[in-house]
């Protein structure tokens, strides 16, 4: 799998269709029962989820971005080099052809 982390996101939403698991009104917190905290709970553990995977999909992308950029810089400059090598060996040429 590419990106194993993107596996989290399912946690919270399995957890909230689990209603078994939460279905009760102790322990209460200032008055509010279990079975209505704990999905607030649950709202935020899944956010701070979707962040985390959001953060590391973004480093990830931007590392891959980042390699293949430098891979085609160096391509570039190549390229170049090969260029300003052929100008430079071809200046003989009356013609006035240019070498690629």
């Amino acid at each position: 799998m590419r990106a194993p982390w993107r596996l989290l996101l399912i946690v919270p939403a399995a957890i909230v269709m689990a209603t078994p698991l939460y279905a009760r009104e102790s322990p209460r917190i200032i008055g509010i029962p279990f079975f209505v905290w704990f999905q607030f709970a649950m709202v935020l553990i899944g956010m701070a989820i979707t962040l985390l995977v959001f953060v590391l999909d973004k480093q990830i992308n931007s590392q891959q971005a980042e390699g293949s950029l430098n891979n085609s810089s160096q391509h570039i400059m190549n390229t170049n080099s090969d260029r300003a090598f052929h100008n430079h060996t071809n200046d003989d040429n009356s013609e006035g052809e240019i070498y690629r």
